[in-house]
């Protein structure tokens, strides 16, 4: 995205703006956490099952890899580390929201292979992490 790897809202804020382009290609912006929240929302109960791809999960007894009723189509990408290892391939993902937590730590979303829900939580921002554009 062309910002220096120590860029946050408090050390360049003047660079960086709500809907920063770099990833996701013109129109479109990584997602902010108000973002992630309505869309949870609107799926409503069971959004992980709603939202992941019908395939593509390591299934578990009696749970469905997930119905892809929105078209959403998750699939599991695993947890990235800053070494460059990934673990979590086929169980699990997380996707990257531009809402911080802190200088450090940033707000996600997360899907688990036997879990029916979509989870956030804050994480340290030298994870490897998905992202989705949405269309501005």
């Amino acid at each position: 995205m062309a910002l220096p790897a120590n860029c946050n809202s408090s050390e360049c804020a003047s660079q960086i703006h709500p809907k920063h382009r770099g990833i996701c290609p013109t129109d479109w912006h990584i997602p902010n956490d108000a973002e992630w929240i309505a869309l949870t929302s609107f799926v409503g109960a069971n959004a992980g099952t709603k939202l992941k791809a019908a395939s593509s999960w390591n299934s578990y007894i009696g749970v469905p890899s997930g119905t892809d009723a929105y078209g959403f189509a998750a699939l599991p990408s695993g947890v990235g580390y800053s070494d460059g290892n990934f673990d979590e391939v086929g169980v699990r993902s997380f996707w990257w929201s531009t809402s911080e937590y802190s200088s450090d730590r940033t707000f996600t979303r997360s899907m688990l292979y036997n879990y029916d829900g979509a989870h956030w939580y804050d994480v340290n921002k030298n994870f490897l992490f998905s992202v989705r554009c949405v269309k501005d």
